[in-house]
């Protein structure tokens, strides 16, 4: 896949040789990598074990999600950059993670086609770390402030264009079946969305469904970005007789 590089590419902090938080649990960890073309479960693709640091502090906590700051061990000895190692509160949270992520990335890559004033990327969690007998998700750190700019109730956070026209994008992509809500990251570069459904709980904890888009919609208003994709206005009440 096109992404697969993606894990520790840009956006990162470079670090010195010596873990700047000694405090850190750290030890060898086992490190499993999914195979990123197998979309709807989780395929192992190679498995290798890592000496690694990981926070004991979780520095950003959600509803699904914990997340710490991380580092691994190079093969050539050094200390990689900081990553960010997420522990779920729910043990299927990485599946549905993993899956709607891929959901979230496709309408990406679908909606930098229509060429927007501004393009978007989402990451593909596909690595999960053993700690301690702990399991971890693995992302690569983005450096800059974090904003969600909607969530799955369809409130509208921040006055940026371009993350609510993608949401408006998503439910036209789809044929009306699925809006990307929960939009939230630094920049252009979005983590863990939230696929939202007419069959709520489709797509995991996070899908509340038919509200949840109809809410959405009646707080969107449409802007530049989404005349400039042509995307038709939706007002009025949206019905539920399409199906998945």
């Amino acid at each position: 896949a096109e992404y697969m590089g993606h894990f520790l590419s840009v956006y990162f902090f470079s670090l010195c040789n010596d873990p700047p938080i000694l405090t850190m649990p750290h030890g060898q960890a086992t490190l499993k990598v999914y195979d990123l073309t197998v979309r709807d479960c989780l395929q192992l693709q190679g498995c290798e074990t890592v000496e690694v640091f990981v926070d004991d502090h979780h520095f950003a906590s959600g509803g699904c999600r914990e997340a710490f700051y991380a580092l691994i061990k190079q093969s050539d000895g050094q200390w990689g950059p900081k990553i960010v190692a997420k522990k779920y509160i729910r043990t299927e949270g990485f599946l549905e993670d993993y899956i709607c992520a891929h959901y979230a990335y496709d309408a990406a890559v679908a909606f930098n086609h229509m060429s927007p004033p501004k393009t978007i990327d989402y990451l593909v969690p596909n690595q999960i770390l053993t700690l301690n007998d702990r399991n971890y998700s693995l992302e690569k750190f983005l450096v800059g402030d974090w904003v969600k700019h909607n969530n799955i109730f369809g409130m509208i956070l921040s006055d940026r264009r371009t993350p609510d026209a993608f949401s408006h994008f998503t439910y036209i992509f789809s044929c009306r079946r699925y809006i990307i809500l929960d939009v939230q990251g630094v920049g252009d570069s979005f983590t863990d969305p939230a696929v939202v459904t007419v069959d709520q709980g489709r797509l995991g904890y996070t899908d509340t469904g038919l509200k949840g888009i109809r809410d959405f919609f009646k707080n969107h208003v449409c802007n530049e970005v989404c005349r400039h994709l042509q995307l038709p206005p939706i007002s009025g009440f949206i019905p539920d007789d399409v199906r998945w």
